[in-house]
């Protein structure tokens, strides 16, 4: 047994991405840095990675390049489960990409004060359930 942020290198100060999958498909992206430091940073993007809102300690724009991107939306796309909503979360370590954890709920730092986009997930969420209830 290992602790991964130990194994990945970041000494305990990892970048997490969290994607909300919605029956599959990646529609927001969550990117933490710093929990553990005094810079905190969280940003949440849409699914063509525009800023949608965040907290940013550190001044620094964490979208990553774009084959992390990919790999994320590749990952994530395939570890769903066919459940209407997930949150897949992983670790770049520079290289390679480390699943987190998958889970069904979707915590996001900061949603309550933007209640478009407590809407837009509900919608989200909505709209593949009925997409999957119409397949059966």
């Amino acid at each position: 047994m290992f602790i991964l942020e130990d194994r990945i290198g970041f000494h305990g100060r990892p970048i997490d991405y969290k994607v909300h999958t919605f029956r599959g498909k990646p529609r927001m992206f969550s990117v933490y840095s710093g929990r553990t430091a005094h810079t905190f940073t969280v940003q949440h993007f849409d699914a063509d990675w525009t800023l949608l809102f965040g907290r940013n300690d550190s001044g620094q724009d964490l979208r990553p390049e774009n084959h992390v991107r990919e790999a994320l939306i590749d990952a994530a796309s395939q570890i769903h489960f066919d459940l209407a909503y997930t949150r897949v979360d992983f670790y770049w370590d520079g290289q390679q990409l480390w699943l987190g954890e998958i889970s069904p709920f979707g915590h996001i730092d900061g949603i309550e004060l933007y209640p478009i986009l407590d809407a837009a997930m509900g919608d989200w969420w909505t709209q593949s359930t009925l997409r999957n209830l119409s397949r059966d």
